[in-house]
């Protein structure tokens, strides 16, 4: 479950996408304004920015399965997790009902997220039943289907001679929600402005002991997320490389999730949230194909056990996971591709094997539960 008691209002800034003069001037038709609105619902849900009405409805969906099924159900953990002020998971008394977000608005947002966004469709089962506008028993007895738990993966990929696609899992939705929290929180005490960035190759010499912070924090933490990687040398393909990262994305995620279920710690069904930077996705075409392919081989590897539900681009400085995902990766990249030398880089990269127990000579681990790094 996810963590009760998040506050209507807390959250005041918005994610903002800035454009050109020359793209301002331009009419907005309305597909791109449904694209534009899609993709900050996307960078909300993935960030602490919880902070509108369609991205708390839109949260509920994306981490609970059943609710996609459910209006009944999405109506009841929405209250429960943001309005608990109110709702305790008890009987609603007449006067905390009407002070309660009501439950029709709560139905329009999750019509509007799934049906103009396309985002956490509900079963086919359920889309003919609303179509057929049948009753609410039906619609009770679909919500009973077991729902499958998300994994949330987010990404960084490095096109060096040595490329690689590195990624960190979080394989429980509280625990999620729970680290992200104690992230902000810590950034905060450090008197670090919500949109600083732990960016590998933008790190300073003078922050050196502050990327030692953050990699000790997650150390503590290390039982909440685990790291996967995949590696291959670009040299001895002939293939281009938006290929080949195409094909290390598809193979970290079946490794990955291989590597989970073999140590135990998590077992299907299962449902994939992949995030990777905005900046490594902004070819949307590019992005789609990527989508659908590896979308194909999760169904068909898994017997549609484990589905890719999302494989998006998120501004990385509203995704504290996408800033751990670069800094693994960009730590592993300076290991297998920069040799001798001495900087704050190498710095922060020797202190993240050291602590995470990493071979800095051969980038393996062993008997490692929580890091699997694949050399293909």
């Amino acid at each position: 479950m996810v963590k009760r008691g998040l506050k209507r209002g807390i959250l005041q800034t918005n994610p903002t996408v800035i454009f050109t003069n020359k793209q301002k001037n331009k009419p907005i038709t309305k597909e791109e304004k449904i694209r534009r609105a899609r993709a900050n619902l996307i960078a909300k849900i993935n960030s602490t920015q919880l902070n509108s009405f369609i991205s708390r409805v839109a949260y509920i969906l994306n981490h609970y399965e059943e609710t996609r099924d459910s209006d009944k159900k999405l109506a009841l953990l929405y209250w429960e997790t943001f309005q608990n002020d109110i709702y305790k998971g008890l009987a609603i008394t007449p006067e905390q009902y009407y002070h309660l977000e009501p439950q029709t608005s709560i139905t329009r947002a999750r019509a509007k997220i799934q049906n103009e966004f396309k985002l956490f469709a509900p079963s086919e089962k359920t889309k003919r039943y609303r179509r057929k506008k049948e009753d609410e028993f039906r619609e009770e007895q679909i919500a009973l289907v077991p729902p499958k738990p998300v994994i949330t993966v987010s990404c960084d990929e490095s096109k060096e001679k040595l490329a690689l696609v590195g990624s960190v899992w979080s394989l429980d939705s509280s625990r999620f929600t729970q680290l992200r929290d104690l992230i902000m929180a810590w950034k905060t005490e450090k008197g670090l402005a919500p949109s600083f960035e732990f960016h590998f190759s933008h790190s300073k010499r003078q922050e050196v002991d502050l990327y030692k912070e953050f990699i000790d924090l997650l150390v503590s933490q290390s039982d909440s997320i685990s790291f996967k990687a995949v590696v291959t040398n670009t040299e001895t393909s002939s293939r281009k490389i938006d290929e080949i990262i195409t094909d290390l994305y598809t193979m970290m995620l079946l490794s990955g999730l291989k590597h989970e279920l073999q140590s135990g710690r998590t077992e299907l069904p299962r449902l994939l949230n992949v995030f990777k930077d905005a900046e490594a996705a902004k070819d949307k075409l590019y992005l789609g194909v990527q989508r659908e392919h590896i979308r194909q081989i999760i169904k068909s590897e898994y017997d549609g056990q484990a589905s890719l539900e999302i494989l998006e681009g998120v501004p990385s400085y509203t995704s504290p996971f996408v800033q751990i995902a670069d800094l693994f990766t960009g730590c592993l990249g300076r290991k297998l591709n920069v040799k001798g030398a001495n900087n704050h880089k190498d710095q922060i990269a020797d202190y993240f094997f050291e602590q995470f127990g990493i071979d800095p000579e051969k980038c393996t681990t062993e008997n490692s539960d929580f890091i699997s790094i694949s050399f293909l």
